[in-house]
């Protein structure tokens, strides 16, 4: 799938205080009341912080992207935004344009979950399953089977090719966290716990 994002900009209005008259001096109790009451005096400023602006590209499929960049550059927020996960608020400006195979992103807005992917870089699994439970379980939580909304595409054949392909795509997804397990070289740890900071995977 072709992955294409266009003039991509992120801002944010966020309120920053003035301290430009505040003067650092030695922590006495004197010197730590007098700064404490400048900065309840201290005004507040909307300043508009720029994540993203004006990023396009495209992520062609087959393909790998690495994406580089310095602390605070915006990666994770793109990645988030590519995949849907990018939180709305009040507060923050998202203009650009997203597209899925020629598809804008708003119009998959229900689907993209089942398309598109984001592992946050903080390690969000259930320490105690195995690499092959909680494939399972992912699985489970999709449905666990073929959606019936993609078996409206098998019409193209003969009514027995339709139902022989149907069969096989019924099959295939019903062992789907078998085959991944074999497609991502996972045979050797599928019945290891995942682990945490706490507990060894």
């Amino acid at each position: 799938m072709e992955v294409r994002f266009q003039d991509m900009s992120i801002s944010a209005d966020i309120m920053v205080k003035d301290e430009s008259d505040i003067t650092v001096e030695l922590p006495t109790l004197t010197n730590v009341i007098k700064t404490g009451f400048r900065e309840i005096r201290s005004s507040t400023l909307v300043v508009k912080k720029q994540v993203l602006k004006n990023v396009s590209g495209v992520f062609k499929p087959g393909t790998i992207t690495l994406v580089l960049g310095q602390p605070g550059s915006g990666k994770s927020s793109l990645m988030k935004l590519l995949s849907g996960r990018f939180p709305s608020q009040k507060n923050v400006t998202v203009e650009g344009e997203i597209t899925f195979n020629g598809i804008p992103s708003d119009t998959l807005r229900t689907r993209l979950p089942q398309i598109v992917s984001y592992v946050s870089q903080r390690d969000q699994h259930h320490p105690s399953l195995t690499v092959k439970e909680t494939l399972q379980f992912a699985h489970a939580c999709c449905g666990g089977s073929l959606p019936t909304r993609d078996e409206q595409h098998f019409i193209n054949g003969t009514p027995e090719e339709n139902n022989t392909a149907l069969d096989a795509a019924r099959a295939m997804f019903k062992h789907y966290p078998d085959i991944l397990i074999q497609q991502l070289g996972l045979d050797i740890c599928q019945n290891t716990v995942v682990g945490d900071a706490m507990t060894r995977g």
